[in-house]
């Protein structure tokens, strides 16, 4: 379910629809905080991977943002295989 908020929240981002100035703050009440520890931390290895192939996309803040509030709801220090990988991940 997460993954299909998150395609269709990018795409509305992308389609230049005017958004609230607490879009971003509702997207991650209703699909991170819900989330628990584990489902959070598997999705923000998913996230991690559409960050990597879209790295130059309009939509990074947001990405970014989510990203962070996945790794909180994880409540885990464990650090996703593909930044053991990619020390320069961000860079």
């Amino acid at each position: 379910m997460f993954k299909e908020n998150l395609n269709k929240f990018i795409e509305k981002l992308k389609s230049g629809n005017e958004v609230d100035e607490w879009y971003l703050s509702d997207f991650i009440s209703d699909n991170v905080i819900v989330l628990s520890g584990e489902d959070a931390y598997e999705e923000l290895v998913y996230l991690l991977n559409l960050i990597e192939s879209n790295l130059y996309t309009n939509e990074m803040y947001e990405y970014l943002q989510i990203a962070i509030a996945l790794r909180n709801q994880s409540a885990t220090n464990q650090i996703p295989t593909l930044l053991l990988n990619d020390r320069n991940f961000f860079q």
